[in-house]
């Protein structure tokens, strides 16, 4: 018996361990890792929301930093299997939990946290619900980590000749959604203002926005 509960116990934890996540270059120092299709409050691995980090010659930025703090040790263990630069830039699109909770690992980076200008509120609002929702192991030691700069309109980082545009659009999946655009290789992130292969379970703001054009 005690043979099998150490069994157990090992299972367990490497079931929950942060291992690092398979990235795709998807264009030229731009690497994503596509979400699995689940909610989060339901699944027992994480993340459920796409993840990217673009690399300039300086610096690292993050966009969105999956839901748990597991999984952005994962994110940070696979971004550090690329390079040895430091993460300047921790960028969430939106406030729901699947794009921020994992925010926790990289403050050890001492990044910048950017989010829209009206992400504050909300977070503040909504973090507490969402933590008390996580409920399975995967997400023991998660602890929200707010923004430290806002966008109001339109502003640019430079991760070293590499410059990215963040802009805070106008009402759409949330009143808070803030979108990355890489001139360099023409990617757009839009966080969860497109879906592909399925749909939300539920509308955050409004679906005129949604639909409109990205600036």
């Amino acid at each position: 018996m005690k043979t099998l509960c150490a069994v157990l116990l090992l299972l367990s934890a490497s079931a929950f361990s942060a291992d690092n996540l398979p990235f795709e270059e998807v264009a030229p120092g731009v690497y994503v890792h596509v979400g699995r299709i689940a909610d989060l409050f339901e699944t027992d691995r994480d993340p459920v929301s796409n993840i990217t980090f673009i690399v300039g010659d300086n610096a690292v930025a993050v966009i969105d930093t999956g839901g748990s703090r597991r999984a952005g040790e994962a994110i940070l263990a696979s971004i550090r299997e690329v390079t040895p630069l430091p993460i300047r830039y921790v960028i969430n699109t939106h406030v729901h939990a699947d794009h921020n909770f994992g925010n926790q690992a990289f403050l050890g980076e001492n990044p910048e946290f950017i989010a829209h200008h009206l992400y504050p509120g909300d977070f503040a609002a909504k973090s507490g619900y969402y933590l008390n929702r996580l409920t399975q192991p995967w997400f023991e030691g998660t602890q929200p980590v707010a923004a430290t700069r806002t966008v109001e309109s339109e502003t640019m980082i430079d991760l070293g000749n590499r410059r990215l545009i963040l802009t805070a659009q106008p009402r759409a999946h949330t009143r808070h959604d803030l979108t990355v655009f890489d001139p360099q290789t023409d990617t757009l992130i839009t966080g969860d203002l497109l879906f592909v292969d399925h749909l939300p379970r539920s509308m955050a703001a409004c679906s005129v926005g949604w639909l409109s054009p990205i600036p």
